[in-house]
């Protein structure tokens, strides 16, 4: 999808803020635990955390299609920060209570958050994506909103990824809101994190693709490069059709959702 000249600009500031603090030697010795604690906080530095919260409080006024532009980069550059999982419970936190104290911390970075994905029911804990470093996490219990803040007892998953997935307890979760209306919001917050995480695989999906290209514009096998076998170049106008596809799709989804479509995802 084409990009206005505001949304291109930003694109390249963060494009420019990727190059610099996820090289890919950065993210390999952020392999272990899934999180570069210099480059969040350079991302902060930025004002990325609070993007998309209201200026009200205290964040930039961004759209949800402004954090997709954000979030194919980081899928790109495959950067070891929690920006979308914190986006998306910054955003559902202040769709319920802008008077929140917490909100300002999350609006700086300060404050890290996330969102339980499943539903807690009749059980206490649940598996949080960025759930090992996040200490604000929001999750539903019925039909109540509840959170729990500033955990220790977080148990991190091990996972082929690396991700910082743990098992968050929620015995001590503090309820922030309830109702039919509340509910709601979770689920649409959720639909957001299910839209972004696309984005941003396609983005790594396209990162992906370029490297094969790269490598079969320099490998020569029979005395002639790799890439000019025709079975080599189908391969890779098969893939990144499939990843533009997924691309406009996601974005599709993206753009729904801006406009209150709850289940765009």
């Amino acid at each position: 999808m084409r990009l206005s000249p505001d949304e291109e600009s930003i694109k390249d500031i963060f494009d420019s803020f990727f190059d610099a603090e996820c090289s890919i030697e950065r993210v390999r010795t952020a392999e272990e635990s899934g999180f570069d604690a210099t480059a969040w906080e350079r991302f902060i530095e930025t004002g990325g955390p609070g993007m998309c919260l209201p200026e009200s409080c205290g964040g930039g006024g961004a759209d949800l299609t402004t954090a997709a532009i954000v979030a194919n980069l980081l899928g790109t550059y495959v950067a070891p920060i929690p920006f979308i999982e914190h986006v998306v419970a910054a955003r559902l936190l202040a769709s319920l209570d802008q008077s929140n104290a917490n909100l300002p911390l999350l609006a700086t970075g300060e404050m890290i958050g996330s969102l339980a994905l499943q539903s807690l029911h009749d059980s206490t804990s649940a598996i949080v994506p960025a759930g090992a470093i996040a200490n604000y996490i929001i999750g539903l219990r019925g039909e109540e909103i509840v959170v729990a803040e500033n955990t220790t007892d977080a148990s991190p998953l091990r996972n082929t990824a690396n991700l910082p997935i743990a098992r968050h307890n929620f015995d001590d979760a503090i309820v922030i809101a309830s109702g039919e209306q509340a509910h709601n919001a979770y689920l649409r917050a959720k639909s957001e994190w299910k839209a972004l995480m696309a984005v941003a695989l396609t983005g790594l999906g396209r990162k992906a693709v370029d490297i094969g290209v790269g490598y079969a514009k320099e490998r020569y096998q029979f005395g002639v490069l790799i890439g000019s076998f025709q079975g080599i170049q189908h391969g890779f106008a098969t893939s990144i059709t499939n990843v533009e596809g997924s691309h406009f799709l996601s974005s599709r989804a993206i753009a729904a959702l801006e406009k209150g479509a709850d289940n765009s995802a």
